[in-house]
Formats: C-alpha cells, sequence, structure tokens
C-alpha cells in the first residue's frame, strides 16, 4: 500500500505516519475477520515502528488471543492500555490475564 504523496516524500514522517495508521486500519479489519495470519505482521511493522501506537498494539494483542498466544496477548494488551487508558483495552487486558491465571473475571 503506498500513497502518491509517500512516493514523492518518502521521507516526510507525516506522510509516513499517516500510511501506517491506514495500514493498521486494514490490519484490524482483516483481524475482525478472523485473518490475523494476514493482520499480525502489519501490526508487528507498525508498533516496532511506531511504538506509541496503542491501537496496533491492541491490535497485535486480539491477534494473538486468537491464536491463543496468552503470553503474547498479554503483553501487547498491557503495552496497549498503558499507551490509551481506554477502559476496553484495560479490560481486554484484565480479560487475557484472568484467563492466564485460569480465574474468569465477571464481566
Amino acid at each position: 500500500m503506498e500513497t502518491v504523496a509517500h512516493s514523492i516524500a518518502p521521507n516526510n514522517a507525516p506522510v509516513a505516519l499517516n500510511l501506517a495508521r491506514a495500514r493498521v486500519q486494514e490490519a484490524l479489519k482483516l483481524d475482525g475477520q478472523g485473518h490475523c495470519d494476514e493482520a499480525l505482521p502489519i501490526f508487528n511493522e507498525i508498533v516496532k515502528q511506531y511504538p506509541q501506537d496503542w491501537y496496533a498494539w491492541a491490535g497485535q494483542g486480539d491477534c494473538f488471543l486468537q491464536l491463543n498466544d496468552l503470553s503474547q496477548a498479554e503483553r501487547s494488551f498491557h503495552q496497549a492500555a498503558d499507551l490509551s487508558h481506554e477502559p476496553r483495552v484495560t479490560h481486554a487486558w484484565e480479560q487475557v490475564r484472568a484467563r492466564m491465571s485460569g480465574t474468569a473475571l465477571a464481566r
């Protein structure tokens, strides 16, 4: 996925950030459709390039959860919760932690 602006100005940080955000949105759609095999590499790349992007961390956590990799899901959701302070992300993190400990949190 490349934009005209990015091809004209490949070192333009705002353009690169907007492109990364668009890629996260596409990966979130794939994640929602259960295609984590396609979405996870995108999330992995974005969190490396933009470690403050909590949407990418949360999407990565959801994919790891779908793949039943609870330790990676917990790590990703923890990072997303720390960055976003969004109650639903914190709840997802708590749910993974509870699942890891073998208990269930009341919804």
